[in-house]
C-alpha cells in the first residue's frame, strides 16, 4: 500500500510541476518566467543619510543573469544630469546601492537610473524620483 501511495504523490508533483511551468513559472524556483521580465521589474531609488547621498536599484521576477543593468547616481548641473557614480547590478532581487559624499558640495537635486537590456535584448532606462537638498 505504501508504494502505491507514493507512486501516486510522484504523480501529483509531476503533474503540478507541468501544469507551474505551463503557467509560466519556473518549476525549480517557482519565479515568473523570462518573458515577464520588463523594465516595469526594476526598482529604483535615491535618499539622503547623513552627508552621503545614495542610489539603489534592484530588479524583480527576471531570474539571476537574465538581465544587465546598471544603477547611476546622477545630479541635476542646470542643463544635463551629472553622472557620479555607477554599479552593475548582477542578481535578481537583490539591492545593489551607490554612495556619493556630498559634503560642501552646495544644493543640488539627485536621482538615480537603472539603464541596461532586457532578457529579451531591448534597452531600458527606469529613473527613480527626485531629491534636492543642501549638503
Amino acid at each position: 500500500m505504501r508504494n502505491v501511495l507514493r507512486g501516486i504523490n510522484r504523480k501529483i508533483a509531476v503533474g503540478l510541476i507541468v501544469v507551474l511551468a505551463a503557467a509560466g513559472f519556473n518549476a525549480v524556483t517557482a519565479a515568473p518566467a523570462m518573458a515577464d521580465c520588463t523594465p516595469n521589474s526594476i526598482e529604483v531609488q535615491v535618499y539622503r543619510t547623513g552627508n552621503e547621498m545614495v542610489g539603489r536599484g534592484r530588479f524583480n521576477g527576471c531570474g539571476n543573469g537574465n538581465i544587465i543593468a546598471s544603477v547611476h547616481l546622477q545630479r541635476w548641473r542646470g542643463f544635463y544630469w551629472e553622472a557620479l557614480v555607477s554599479r552593475t547590478m548582477y542578481g535578481d532581487g537583490l539591492w545593489y546601492a551607490v554612495w556619493y559624499d556630498c559634503t560642501g558640495k552646495g544644493t543640488y537635486t539627485y536621482r538615480t537610473i537603472a539603464t541596461g537590456r532586457t532578457a529579451g535584448d531591448k534597452p531600458f532606462t527606469r529613473a527613480s524620483g527626485e531629491v534636492r537638498t543642501t549638503c
